[in-house]
């Protein structure tokens, strides 16, 4: 499946209203590939849609995390990275989207010292 048909895809099951059969659905694809696509769905226009990838990118990157947790950082670095103005973005969907991955990540809503995500490998 290509790249574009993948995105398509991952559209129509975001817009879909049950977020526990979207999640499931998305754990049945390798999490790397799914990236991009979650990506793009943080910045739609549709708010329904955009949610759902906020919901699935938390998921994603805790799973990503339970594998390596280096691929999480980098993922994180990369919102991380879309807030600065350096990085020529506006880091749209970023601010949203951090919080919901760090805390699936790290179990708890609050970063804390012993967070595997914030300490180093």
């Amino acid at each position: 499946m290509s790249g574009m048909e993948l995105k398509r895809r991952l559209v129509r099951l975001l817009a879909s209203d049950d977020i526990e059969i979207i999640l499931a659905e998305l754990a049945q694809l390798p999490p790397a590939t799914v990236l991009n696509p979650l990506f793009a769905g943080i910045v739609h226009g549709n708010e329904t849609i955009r949610w759902h990838a906020i919901t699935a990118m938390g998921q994603t990157v805790a799973t990503l995390a339970a594998a390596n947790m280096e691929t999480a950082r980098v993922v994180m670095r990369r919102l991380m990275w879309s807030l600065n103005d350096e990085s020529g973005g506006i880091g749209w969907g970023a601010p949203r989207n951090t919080p919901i991955s760090w805390s699936r990540i790290c179990g708890r809503t609050a970063i804390s010292s012993n967070c595997p995500l914030c300490s180093a490998a």
